[in-house]
């Protein structure tokens, strides 16, 4: 089956991130993954408003956001309400989910699947490992989840982020994932375009 590869920019932040969004604005078939952490949440920050608002303006692919964080300041809430995503995630325990519900999160060690809230989730994001850090392995058991939530959602488009890579791209495609983040794997590669050829099959 024909699945989207989503360049995560985590590894990038505060180290190159204009030089990588340019390296991914020369590919094509790809989007981009933008992850927003804060300390309440996770263990550490990542990504404030200008940060985003750059990135928004200047990727030519479609961009997905990942917030891990139970509150977030004013001038990034602006931010993504003067401009939107493509689409918004946030943690299914996250103080969050009555503002932006559109789109969910199910960590790694998520059990509680609130089956109202998947129901009504048009996009839904599922860990293959724990949510916080790039450069983690990748864990099947997220595969036995996106299961339970095709069961109670079939409209859904499906993101699985975490550890993918071109040994396990082929269980990803298999468990019916839409979109597949991909991270450190991509990020550290020399030939990216090769890669992600390698990735699209």
């Amino acid at each position: 089956m024909t699945i989207e590869i989503s360049a995560s920019l985590d590894p990038a932040v505060g180290k190159n991130l204009e030089g990588y969004l340019q390296e991914l604005n020369n590919l094509e078939y790809i989007s981009i993954h933008c992850d927003i952490m804060r300390s309440d949440f996770v263990t550490r920050n990542s990504v404030n408003a200008e940060q985003y608002l750059y990135i928004l303006k200047n990727s030519k692919h479609p961009v997905d956001v990942h917030i891990m964080a139970n509150s977030i300041e004013l001038e990034l809430r602006k931010a993504l309400k003067n401009h939107p995503p493509r689409s918004l995630s946030v943690h299914i325990e996250s103080q969050l989910t009555k503002e932006y519900n559109s789109g969910l999160v199910i960590d790694l060690d998520t059990e509680n699947l609130d089956g109202e809230l998947i129901k009504s989730a048009k996009v839904i994001t599922v860990m293959s490992v724990k949510a916080g850090a790039s450069g983690q392995k990748f864990n099947s058991s997220a595969l036995e989840k996106i299961k339970i939530i095709k069961n109670l959602n079939k409209f859904a488009r499906i993101i699985l982020d975490g550890g993918i890579n071109s040994e396990n791209i082929a269980q990803v495609k298999n468990a019916g994932v839409d979109t597949a983040v991909v991270g450190s794997y991509l990020y550290n590669t020399h030939d990216k375009k090769a890669t992600l050829e390698l990735l699209q099959g």
